[in-house]
Protein backbone atom coordinates (compact mmCIF):
# COMPACT_ATOMS: atom_id res chain seq x y z
CA UNK A 1 0.00 0.00 0.00
CA UNK A 2 1.30 3.43 -0.87
CA UNK A 3 2.10 5.80 1.98
CA UNK A 4 1.88 9.57 2.02
CA UNK A 5 4.56 9.91 4.70
CA UNK A 6 8.29 9.18 4.57
CA UNK A 7 9.24 5.71 5.92
CA UNK A 8 9.69 5.72 9.70
CA UNK A 9 12.74 3.49 9.32
CA UNK A 10 14.70 5.93 7.20
CA UNK A 11 18.39 5.76 7.94
CA UNK A 12 20.61 8.69 8.81
CA UNK A 13 21.81 8.77 5.20
CA UNK A 14 18.25 9.46 4.11
CA UNK A 15 17.51 12.13 6.75
CA UNK A 16 18.15 15.08 4.48
CA UNK A 17 16.00 13.58 1.71
CA UNK A 18 13.15 12.91 4.13
CA UNK A 19 13.42 16.41 5.57
CA UNK A 20 13.34 17.95 2.09
CA UNK A 21 10.38 15.76 1.13
CA UNK A 22 8.50 16.89 4.23
CA UNK A 23 9.23 20.55 3.57
CA UNK A 24 8.04 20.25 -0.05
CA UNK A 25 4.87 18.47 1.06
CA UNK A 26 4.10 21.09 3.69
CA UNK A 27 4.64 23.86 1.15
CA UNK A 28 2.38 22.13 -1.38
CA UNK A 29 -0.32 21.50 1.23
CA UNK A 30 -0.27 25.11 2.41
CA UNK A 31 -0.41 26.40 -1.16
CA UNK A 32 -3.45 24.22 -1.82
CA UNK A 33 -5.16 25.45 1.34
CA UNK A 34 -4.51 29.06 0.40
CA UNK A 35 -5.91 28.39 -3.08
CA UNK A 36 -9.09 26.91 -1.62
CA UNK A 37 -9.43 29.83 0.75
CA UNK A 38 -9.01 32.28 -2.12
CA UNK A 39 -11.97 30.72 -3.88
CA UNK A 40 -14.05 30.89 -0.71
CA UNK A 41 -13.18 34.52 -0.01
CA UNK A 42 -13.85 35.52 -3.59
CA UNK A 43 -17.23 33.78 -3.61
CA UNK A 44 -18.21 35.44 -0.33
CA UNK A 45 -17.17 38.87 -1.55
CA UNK A 46 -19.01 38.42 -4.84
CA UNK A 47 -22.21 37.57 -2.98
CA UNK A 48 -21.97 40.87 -1.10
CA UNK A 49 -21.12 43.10 -4.06
CA UNK A 50 -23.64 45.19 -6.01
CA UNK A 51 -21.52 45.33 -9.12
CA UNK A 52 -21.49 47.03 -12.49
CA UNK A 53 -18.91 45.39 -14.76
CA UNK A 54 -17.27 47.96 -17.00
CA UNK A 55 -14.15 48.60 -19.03
CA UNK A 56 -14.85 52.32 -19.44
CA UNK A 57 -14.82 53.89 -15.96
CA UNK A 58 -16.76 56.94 -17.12
CA UNK A 59 -19.94 54.86 -17.25
CA UNK A 60 -19.97 54.07 -13.54
CA UNK A 61 -20.92 57.36 -11.89
CA UNK A 62 -23.17 56.78 -8.90
CA UNK A 63 -22.41 53.08 -8.44
CA UNK A 64 -21.08 51.79 -5.12
CA UNK A 65 -19.01 48.87 -6.40
CA UNK A 66 -17.38 48.72 -9.80
CA UNK A 67 -15.43 45.98 -11.57
CA UNK A 68 -13.18 47.48 -14.21
CA UNK A 69 -10.41 46.53 -16.59
CA UNK A 70 -7.65 48.17 -18.55
CA UNK A 71 -4.77 47.09 -20.75
CA UNK A 72 -1.27 47.66 -19.38
CA UNK A 73 1.86 46.44 -21.14
CA UNK A 74 -0.23 44.29 -23.44
CA UNK A 75 -1.99 42.50 -20.54
CA UNK A 76 -5.66 42.97 -19.68
CA UNK A 77 -5.80 43.78 -15.98
CA UNK A 78 -8.81 43.87 -13.69
CA UNK A 79 -9.66 45.78 -10.53
CA UNK A 80 -12.44 46.44 -8.04
CA UNK A 81 -13.49 49.88 -6.80
CA UNK A 82 -15.60 50.56 -3.71
CA UNK A 83 -17.22 53.99 -3.60
CA UNK A 84 -18.65 55.32 -0.35
CA UNK A 85 -21.79 57.42 -0.45
CA UNK A 86 -19.59 60.48 -0.08
CA UNK A 87 -18.31 59.85 -3.61
CA UNK A 88 -21.49 61.40 -4.99
CA UNK A 89 -20.56 64.78 -3.50
CA UNK A 90 -18.27 67.39 -4.99
CA UNK A 91 -15.60 66.73 -2.35
CA UNK A 92 -12.40 65.02 -3.49
CA UNK A 93 -11.85 61.80 -1.53
CA UNK A 94 -8.74 59.92 -0.39
CA UNK A 95 -7.98 56.61 -2.11
CA UNK A 96 -6.47 53.42 -0.66
CA UNK A 97 -4.99 50.69 -2.83
CA UNK A 98 -5.36 47.32 -1.07
CA UNK A 99 -3.23 44.53 -2.58
CA UNK A 100 -4.02 40.87 -1.98
CA UNK A 101 -1.46 38.23 -1.12
CA UNK A 102 -0.03 35.62 -3.45
CA UNK A 103 -2.75 33.34 -4.77
CA UNK A 104 -5.44 35.86 -3.80
CA UNK A 105 -7.84 38.24 -5.52
CA UNK A 106 -8.97 41.80 -5.05
CA UNK A 107 -12.44 40.70 -3.99
CA UNK A 108 -10.91 38.30 -1.47
CA UNK A 109 -8.93 41.21 -0.01
CA UNK A 110 -12.23 42.95 0.71
CA UNK A 111 -13.42 39.97 2.75
CA UNK A 112 -10.16 39.73 4.66
CA UNK A 113 -9.81 43.37 5.72
CA UNK A 114 -13.31 44.93 5.85
CA UNK A 115 -11.88 48.12 4.33
CA UNK A 116 -15.14 48.72 2.46
CA UNK A 117 -17.15 49.01 5.66
CA UNK A 118 -14.66 51.50 7.10
CA UNK A 119 -14.66 53.44 3.83
CA UNK A 120 -18.43 53.88 4.14
CA UNK A 121 -17.99 55.31 7.63
CA UNK A 122 -14.97 57.51 6.93
CA UNK A 123 -15.46 58.55 3.32
CA UNK A 124 -12.57 57.18 1.26
CA UNK A 125 -12.33 55.09 -1.92
CA UNK A 126 -10.97 51.55 -1.84
CA UNK A 127 -9.33 50.02 -4.92
CA UNK A 128 -8.48 46.32 -4.83
CA UNK A 129 -6.72 45.30 -8.06
CA UNK A 130 -6.12 41.72 -9.19
CA UNK A 131 -2.57 40.50 -9.62
CA UNK A 132 -1.36 38.77 -12.76
CA UNK A 133 -1.93 35.05 -12.16
CA UNK A 134 -2.88 36.06 -8.59
CA UNK A 135 0.55 37.54 -7.84
CA UNK A 136 2.35 40.89 -7.87
CA UNK A 137 5.70 41.78 -9.42
CA UNK A 138 7.14 42.86 -6.09
CA UNK A 139 10.84 43.00 -6.95
CA UNK A 140 11.85 39.55 -5.71
CA UNK A 141 12.32 38.46 -9.32
CA UNK A 142 10.64 35.10 -8.71
CA UNK A 143 6.90 35.79 -9.03
CA UNK A 144 4.77 34.74 -12.05
CA UNK A 145 4.28 38.32 -13.29
CA UNK A 146 8.00 39.02 -13.14
CA UNK A 147 8.73 35.85 -15.10
CA UNK A 148 6.11 36.94 -17.68
CA UNK A 149 7.60 40.42 -18.00
CA UNK A 150 4.71 42.21 -16.28
CA UNK A 151 5.39 45.71 -14.93
CA UNK A 152 2.99 46.17 -12.03
CA UNK A 153 4.28 49.63 -11.15
CA UNK A 154 3.26 50.70 -14.64
CA UNK A 155 -0.13 49.01 -14.16
CA UNK A 156 -0.85 50.86 -10.92
CA UNK A 157 0.33 54.13 -12.47
CA UNK A 158 -2.06 53.64 -15.40
CA UNK A 159 -4.86 52.58 -13.07
CA UNK A 160 -4.42 55.66 -10.92
CA UNK A 161 -4.44 57.87 -14.04
CA UNK A 162 -7.69 56.20 -15.12
CA UNK A 163 -9.37 56.55 -11.73
CA UNK A 164 -8.39 60.20 -11.44
CA UNK A 165 -10.13 60.89 -14.74
CA UNK A 166 -13.38 59.42 -13.48
CA UNK A 167 -13.67 60.07 -9.76
CA UNK A 168 -13.07 63.07 -7.55
CA UNK A 169 -9.87 61.83 -5.94
CA UNK A 170 -7.70 63.86 -3.62
CA UNK A 171 -4.41 63.29 -5.44
CA UNK A 172 -2.48 64.35 -2.35
CA UNK A 173 -4.03 61.53 -0.31
CA UNK A 174 -3.44 58.29 -2.21
CA UNK A 175 -2.11 55.35 -0.14
CA UNK A 176 -1.04 51.73 -0.54
CA UNK A 177 -1.37 48.72 1.72
CA UNK A 178 -1.35 44.97 1.20
CA UNK A 179 -0.66 41.61 2.77
CA UNK A 180 2.18 39.17 2.08
CA UNK A 181 3.06 39.39 -1.64
CA UNK A 182 0.79 42.47 -1.76
CA UNK A 183 2.65 43.92 1.21
CA UNK A 184 6.05 43.40 -0.42
CA UNK A 185 4.59 45.08 -3.51
CA UNK A 186 3.43 48.00 -1.33
CA UNK A 187 7.04 48.46 -0.25
CA UNK A 188 8.13 48.42 -3.90
CA UNK A 189 5.51 51.04 -4.78
CA UNK A 190 6.81 53.15 -1.90
CA UNK A 191 10.22 52.97 -3.54
CA UNK A 192 9.12 53.44 -7.16
CA UNK A 193 5.89 55.46 -7.06
CA UNK A 194 6.51 57.88 -4.21
CA UNK A 195 5.56 60.82 -6.41
CA UNK A 196 1.94 59.57 -6.34
CA UNK A 197 1.68 58.03 -2.84
CA UNK A 198 1.43 59.80 0.50
CA UNK A 199 2.11 56.76 2.75
CA UNK A 200 2.31 52.95 2.74
CA UNK A 201 1.34 50.26 5.24
CA UNK A 202 2.50 46.71 4.39
CA UNK A 203 1.18 43.81 6.50
CA UNK A 204 2.86 40.41 6.95
CA UNK A 205 5.66 41.53 4.63
CA UNK A 206 9.10 43.08 4.58
CA UNK A 207 11.23 44.81 1.95
CA UNK A 208 12.49 42.39 -0.72
CA UNK A 209 16.23 41.80 -0.59
CA UNK A 210 16.52 42.68 -4.29
CA UNK A 211 14.66 45.95 -3.76
CA UNK A 212 16.67 47.23 -0.81
CA UNK A 213 19.77 48.54 -2.66
CA UNK A 214 17.73 50.51 -5.22
CA UNK A 215 14.97 51.86 -2.98
CA UNK A 216 15.18 55.66 -2.95
CA UNK A 217 11.69 57.23 -2.59
CA UNK A 218 11.19 60.61 -4.22
CA UNK A 219 10.17 62.05 -0.84
CA UNK A 220 10.32 60.85 2.79
CA UNK A 221 7.70 58.08 2.65
CA UNK A 222 5.71 57.47 5.86
CA UNK A 223 5.65 53.77 6.74
CA UNK A 224 3.49 51.70 9.06
CA UNK A 225 4.66 48.09 9.00
CA UNK A 226 2.63 45.39 10.76
CA UNK A 227 4.19 41.96 11.14
CA UNK A 228 3.81 38.92 13.36
CA UNK A 229 6.83 37.69 15.31
CA UNK A 230 5.75 34.08 14.72
CA UNK A 231 4.98 34.38 11.00
CA UNK A 232 5.81 30.94 9.53
CA UNK A 233 5.69 32.08 5.89
CA UNK A 234 7.62 35.37 5.87
CA UNK A 235 9.75 34.95 9.00
CA UNK A 236 10.58 37.96 11.15
CA UNK A 237 14.26 37.07 10.76
CA UNK A 238 13.96 37.54 7.00
CA UNK A 239 15.56 35.30 4.41
CA UNK A 240 13.68 33.01 2.05
CA UNK A 241 9.90 33.29 1.76
CA UNK A 242 8.74 29.79 2.62
CA UNK A 243 5.62 29.43 0.44
CA UNK A 244 4.91 30.30 -3.17
CA UNK A 245 7.54 31.64 -5.56
CA UNK A 246 10.18 32.09 -2.84
CA UNK A 247 12.69 34.89 -3.08
CA UNK A 248 14.21 36.75 -0.16
CA UNK A 249 13.26 39.59 2.18
CA UNK A 250 15.09 41.62 4.79
CA UNK A 251 14.32 40.98 8.45
CA UNK A 252 11.63 43.08 10.11
CA UNK A 253 14.20 45.09 12.06
CA UNK A 254 16.47 45.60 9.03
CA UNK A 255 13.47 46.78 6.99
CA UNK A 256 12.30 49.44 9.44
CA UNK A 257 15.85 50.56 10.14
CA UNK A 258 16.55 51.03 6.43
CA UNK A 259 13.28 52.92 6.01
CA UNK A 260 14.05 55.11 9.02
CA UNK A 261 17.39 55.93 7.40
CA UNK A 262 15.70 56.74 4.08
CA UNK A 263 13.34 59.11 5.92
CA UNK A 264 16.20 60.63 7.93
CA UNK A 265 14.54 59.69 11.23
CA UNK A 266 16.21 59.56 14.63
CA UNK A 267 18.17 56.26 14.76
CA UNK A 268 16.65 54.92 17.98
CA UNK A 269 12.92 54.18 18.16
CA UNK A 270 10.58 54.72 21.07
CA UNK A 271 9.17 51.35 22.12
CA UNK A 272 5.67 51.11 23.58
CA UNK A 273 3.56 48.11 24.51
CA UNK A 274 -0.03 48.77 23.45
CA UNK A 275 -2.89 47.89 25.83
CA UNK A 276 -3.94 44.26 25.66
CA UNK A 277 -7.58 44.09 24.56
CA UNK A 278 -8.03 40.32 24.70
CA UNK A 279 -6.06 37.40 26.03
CA UNK A 280 -5.36 35.61 22.75
CA UNK A 281 -1.65 34.95 23.15
CA UNK A 282 -0.58 38.06 21.23
CA UNK A 283 0.60 41.50 22.21
CA UNK A 284 1.50 44.59 20.18
CA UNK A 285 4.90 46.16 20.70
CA UNK A 286 5.10 49.42 18.77
CA UNK A 287 8.40 50.90 17.63
CA UNK A 288 8.18 54.54 16.55
CA UNK A 289 10.96 56.40 14.77
CA UNK A 290 10.48 60.14 15.19
CA UNK A 291 12.14 63.32 13.96
CA UNK A 292 11.83 62.18 10.34
CA UNK A 293 12.33 64.51 7.40
CA UNK A 294 9.32 66.31 6.00
CA UNK A 295 7.10 65.36 8.93
CA UNK A 296 7.24 61.68 7.96
CA UNK A 297 7.11 58.78 10.43
CA UNK A 298 8.21 55.15 10.54
CA UNK A 299 6.24 52.83 12.83
CA UNK A 300 6.59 49.08 13.31
CA UNK A 301 3.70 47.28 15.01
CA UNK A 302 5.39 44.05 16.06
CA UNK A 303 2.64 41.53 16.79
CA UNK A 304 4.27 39.33 19.43
CA UNK A 305 2.91 35.83 18.99
CA UNK A 306 1.17 36.82 15.76
CA UNK A 307 1.30 34.84 12.53
CA UNK A 308 0.97 35.44 8.80
CA UNK A 309 -2.26 37.36 9.17
CA UNK A 310 -4.17 40.62 9.01
CA UNK A 311 -4.67 41.57 12.68
CA UNK A 312 -8.34 42.04 13.47
CA UNK A 313 -9.27 40.40 10.17
CA UNK A 314 -10.33 36.93 9.15
CA UNK A 315 -8.47 33.90 10.56
CA UNK A 316 -8.35 32.63 7.01
CA UNK A 317 -6.52 29.38 7.78
CA UNK A 318 -6.01 27.46 11.05
CA UNK A 319 -3.48 28.90 13.49
CA UNK A 320 -1.55 25.63 13.19
CA UNK A 321 -0.90 26.57 9.55
CA UNK A 322 -0.42 30.35 9.45
CA UNK A 323 -0.16 31.31 13.12
CA UNK A 324 -2.50 33.47 15.16
CA UNK A 325 -4.57 36.39 13.91
CA UNK A 326 -4.25 38.93 16.72
CA UNK A 327 -7.35 40.58 18.18
CA UNK A 328 -5.24 43.11 20.04
CA UNK A 329 -4.97 45.32 16.97
CA UNK A 330 -7.38 46.12 14.17
CA UNK A 331 -5.00 46.60 11.28
CA UNK A 332 -7.64 48.21 9.06
CA UNK A 333 -8.51 51.02 11.47
CA UNK A 334 -4.86 51.44 12.52
CA UNK A 335 -3.79 51.82 8.91
CA UNK A 336 -6.49 54.37 8.13
CA UNK A 337 -5.61 56.35 11.29
CA UNK A 338 -1.97 56.38 10.16
CA UNK A 339 -2.78 57.37 6.59
CA UNK A 340 -4.92 60.30 7.72
CA UNK A 341 -1.81 61.95 9.17
CA UNK A 342 -0.10 62.36 5.82
CA UNK A 343 -0.54 64.12 2.50
CA UNK A 344 1.79 64.37 -0.44
CA UNK A 345 4.22 67.30 -0.20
Amino acid sequence: MLSDTPPATATASHAHTASSWTARRLTFTLACLIGLLTLALSATACQRRITTSVSAPGATTGTRDVDGSLVSGGFTRTYHVHLPSAASSSRALPLIFAFHGGGGTGSGMEGLTHFNELADQQGFIVVAPDGYEHHWADGRGTTPPEKAGVDDVAFITALLDTLEQQYRIDTHRVYATGISNGGIFSFWLGCQLASRLAAIAPVAAMLATNDAPTCHPAHPMPLLMIHGSDDPIIPAAGGAVRVGPGGGVLSDIATVQQWATLDACAPTPTITTLPQLVNDGTQVRQQTYSGCAGGSAVIFDDILGGGHAWPGGLQYLPAAVIGKTSRNLDATTAIWAFFQRFTLP
